[in-house]
């Protein structure tokens, strides 16, 4: 109901109106974050975080395997970057990545904080595009990128026409640059460390924030890695 509500006095108020699907789409993310809370309620508080080169693992871990959310290591690719965007309930979106190899190490991350970028799909593309970049960045060349948005992942590669087709024919031609790169949809469930990044990034000032050294201090990142 707020969506809606704010979408209309967007309309009323600044002349600027928002797509229903982008309000679909943010209103289907919001109550799967709800059901998340719910399901961690009723799952051991306790998490293990992974620093660069270093795996944690408890017996905790391997009793609730089946059970707790985990980050999926890539099976074809040396390294997996997972992407999210997430919006603040203001005028600021944000797209962040973070990159991970197979055993799980932290290679590094980036967020890009858009003013007056609210619409999920266009910052879910944008997140995808800030994957290449930071691929870019640490000279990787053998790629997967995963988010949890089926339609911008669909639409990677036809430049289908849509109100962010620009975004994904940059993607199309920076893709050429890589030896091998591919975009996968995951459920959000395996997506979390992208997307807490992505909720804490929009506080921070419009542009380019990059780590690569260790993971980003604005936010302590849950993260379950069993491989």
């Amino acid at each position: 109901m707020w969506s809606i509500w704010w979408a209309r006095r967007r309309a009323i108020h600044d002349d600027q109106y928002q797509s229903p699907l982008s309000t679909s789409v943010f209103i289907t993310k919001f109550l799967g974050d709800l059901d998340l809370m719910a399901e961690n309620k009723l799952r051991p508080t306790k998490v293990q975080h992974v620093m660069p080169k270093e795996l944690h693992v408890t017996a905790d871990n391997a009793a609730t395997k089946a059970t707790r959310p985990v980050w999926i290591p890539p099976t074809d690719f040396d390294v997996k970057i997972n992407v999210d965007g997430g919006v603040s309930c203001g005028r600021r979106g944000a797209a962040a990545v973070i990159c991970r190899d197979k055993a799980g190490a932290f290679l590094g991350s980036s967020a890009r904080v858009f003013e007056g970028l609210t619409d999920p799909p266009s910052l879910e593309a944008q997140a995808c595009n800030e994957a290449l970049a930071l691929a870019t960045d640490l000279n990787l060349n053998d790629v997967c990128v995963t988010s949890d948005c089926a339609e911008v992942i669909s639409k990677i590669g036809t430049e289908a026409p849509c109100h962010y087709t620009s975004i994904l024919r940059e993607i199309s031609y920076r893709s050429t640059h890589f030896q091998d790169i591919r975009f996968v949809h995951e459920s959000r469930k395996y997506n979390l460390e992208a997307h807490s990044l992505a909720k804490a990034a929009v506080s921070l000032s419009n542009g380019r924030h990059v780590w690569l050294v260790t993971t980003p201090d604005i936010i302590c990142i849950p993260m379950n890695i069993q491989i």
